[in-house]
């Protein structure tokens, strides 16, 4: 049986899912194109087998194979395809990455400066191995503040892509921290919009909800906290703006942040997405599906 020649490159980020479709050979010979279809010639592959991961000692190729016959355990390859050979593909063993995750994959690839033009393998968390062939992933910029620690955003963003089948995502956070806007603010109180318990060993600290007897206060919030102090107090304090819309300069990159005054939906304006304040997973979802839905699509 002939197996026919490869065809032009596959597409950019490529991660087989789920990575049972993959397997692991470990052999003694050159991986290069000859030996490997000479190798595979005639021979028989698991019915859910799509890629093989050859490895050589510290080298490592990725094939694609085609089967005659998928109602069978085993099938007859009759088409084989390498995808990268040595020269282009890295092995790495990282058992904290979801090798089931295409962003956790695209998030070790940068991590590891592996380029568009390569494929980088993991062996990961369960021992699970799957592959990023030609990693480049959308980024995302996360706005956020801080305390919590870790951000909410950042880390219901995290959740998100750890638990839905979105294609391959990496996040740029940029974080304010909340400590860093007050430190100028010498023994005045300060008020914030509500109380987070990593920020109540700041000096003499006041919380809005908590509607506090009225004192000589700097308000760190945003417009919905003006306009909440302004009706409890009928004034209006010296502010610290706190909104992230405020904080954050937007370089035209695919965004995502939060603001007070959106509510129940977000709001896409251009390249970001704007969730409420205390904005659920599956609205967060959403809003990363709309910007997705905005980068060109890449070959």
């Amino acid at each position: 049986m002939e197996i026919p020649e490869n065809k032009p490159a596959m597409s950019v980020n490529l991660v087989p899912l789920p990575y049972n479709r993959i397997a692991v050979q470990h052999v003694d010979f050159a991986l290069n194109v000859t030996e490997l279809r000479s190798f595979l010639r005639g021979k028989e592959a698991w019915h859910e087998t799509d890629y093989v991961v050859f490895r050589r000692r510290d080298d490592c190729a990725v094939v694609e194979v085609q089967k005659a016959d998928r109602q069978d355990l085993f099938c007859r390859i009759t088409e084989v395809r390498v995808i990268s050979l040595p020269d282009t593909t890295r092995w790495v063993d990282d058992f904290t990455v979801d090798s089931g995750n295409p962003s956790a994959l695209a998030e070790k690839a940068r991590a590891l400066g592996v380029t568009a033009s390569e494929t980088l393998v993991v062996n990961g968390l369960y021992e699970h191995v799957d592959f990023i062939h030609r990693p480049q992933p959308a980024v995302i910029d996360v706005c956020d503040l801080s305390p919590p620690e870790p951000p909410r955003l950042l880390h219901m963003v995290r959740r998100v892509l750890a638990n839905r089948s979105f294609p391959a995502v990496v996040l740029n956070p940029h974080i304010q921290s909340i400590p860093a806007l007050v430190r100028d603010v010498g023994d005045r109180p300060i008020l914030f919009p509500c109380g987070v318990s990593q920020l109540k060993t700041l000096g003499e600290a006041f919380y809005l909800d908590e509607r506090p007897a009225r004192k000589d206060w700097v308000l760190v919030g945003c417009e919905r906290s003006r306009q909440v102090h302004h009706h409890v107090y009928g004034d209006d304090p010296l502010l610290i703006e706190l909104c992230p819309r405020e904080l954050f300069a937007i370089n035209g990159a695919l965004v995502l942040m939060r603001c007070c005054m959106v509510e129940k939906r977000f709001e896409l304006c251009g390249g970001v997405a704007i969730v409420p304040w205390g904005a659920d997973l599956p609205l967060i979802e959403d809003a990363i599906h709309a910007l997705l839905d905005l980068r060109p699509t890449t070959s």
